[in-house]
C-alpha cells in the first residue's frame, strides 16, 4: 500500500491561506476606500463613488450570479456547465474586468492553472453576452512568476487576448488617471 509523503512544502491548506492573504493584500475595494473613495454596498456587490459620480461596480465570487440573476439572466442557459468565481471582477459601462490572483512561493498547480486563462475569458464572456458587455480577463500575480520558467505561459497568456500584472491592480484597466499624484 502506498502511503503519501509527508508535505514538507507548506501545500494544501497553507497554499490557500497564502493564496487568500495575497487576495486581501491586493484588494481593490480597500485600495479605493483609502484614497477616500465611497464604497456603498448594494444588495448584488459594492459601488465604487467619486464624489457623487459612480464609477463602477465591484463584484466578488458568487456576487456575480446575484448581479446575473438581478437582471434576469439564468447563468445555466448561457452555456456554462459549472459556476466560476472571480477573485474580483469589476462593471465598469460595458466592461467587465475580471482579477484572478496568484500567488506562489514554490512550484505548484497555480502553475498549470494559468493557462485557463483562454477558457476562462470564453466561460465570462458567455455569462456576460446578454449584457452585451465585453470581458477583459486579467491576473493579478506575485513575483514567483517573473521567473525565466514562465516566460512561455506568459507570452500565451498574452497571446490569447488576456493580461496579467504584478502585486497590484492597475488602475489605467480601470479607465481611472492616476492616483497615485492625488489626481482622479
Amino acid at each position: 500500500m502506498l502511503k503519501p509523503n509527508k508535505n514538507v512544502f507548506g501545500g494544501g491548506k497553507n497554499t490557500n491561506l497564502l493564496g487568500l492573504k495575497y487576495e486581501e493584500d491586493t484588494n481593490l475595494i480597500e485600495f479605493f476606500i483609502n484614497l477616500g473613495y465611497l464604497i456603498r454596498d448594494v444588495s448584488v456587490g459594492r459601488e465604487v463613488y467619486d464624489g457623487k459620480k459612480l464609477k463602477f461596480l465591484h463584484l466578488k465570487k458568487h456576487e456575480v450570479y446575484k448581479f446575473l440573476k438581478s437582471h434576469n439572466i439564468d447563468w445555466k442557459k448561457c452555456g456554462l456547465s459549472k459556476k466560476i468565481l472571480p477573485d474580483e471582477l469589476v462593471i465598469i459601462g460595458n466592461n467587465v474586468i475580471v482579477f484572478e490572483k496568484k500567488s506562489q512561493v514554490q512550484g505548484g498547480s497555480t502553475d498549470e492553472k494559468l493557462a485557463t486563462c483562454d477558457f476562462k475569458l470564453k466561460e465570462y464572456t458567455k455569462l456576460f453576452k446578454p449584457l452585451k458587455k465585453k470581458v477583459k480577463y486579467v491576473y493579478i500575480l506575485n513575483d514567483w512568476f517573473k521567473r525565466d520558467e514562465y516566460k512561455s505561459v506568459l507570452k500565451y497568456i498574452k497571446s490569447t487576448g488576456c493580461d496579467y500584472y504584478y502585486n497590484e491592480i492597475p488602475l489605467n484597466i480601470l479607465k481611472l488617471k492616476d492616483l497615485k499624484n492625488g489626481s482622479k
